[in-house]
């Protein structure tokens, strides 16, 4: 999704905000989503098989995408930017 369409930056928040809340997983500075570690990359290569889409790669991603709007959620402010899907960017 992140490199095929554009994404309006404050529609993804309320919709990461509302998927945290609706979970009632706390919004935390440094949430372990956001982290690679030893035990989620062996589930990730027991999920994935024989693909060859790394964990670290996936994480970093995820980071690239979330993360900046999760730290906006943080910090209980707005997130105005739109997603650039052929840079992989939030402009």
């Amino acid at each position: 999704m992140s490199n095929t369409q554009k994404i309006e930056g404050r529609l993804l928040q309320e919709a990461i905000a509302e998927t945290f809340d609706n979970h009632r997983t706390i919004i935390e500075k440094h949430h372990p989503l956001f982290h690679a570690d030893i035990e989620r990359t062996k589930e990730w290569q027991v999920y994935i098989g024989q693909t060859s889409l790394e964990f670290e790669e996936v994480i970093k991603r995820i980071q690239t995408l979330l993360l900046p709007i999760y730290n906006v959620i943080v910090e209980e402010v707005e997130f105005f930017k739109n997603w650039d899907n052929e840079l992989c960017v939030w402009p």
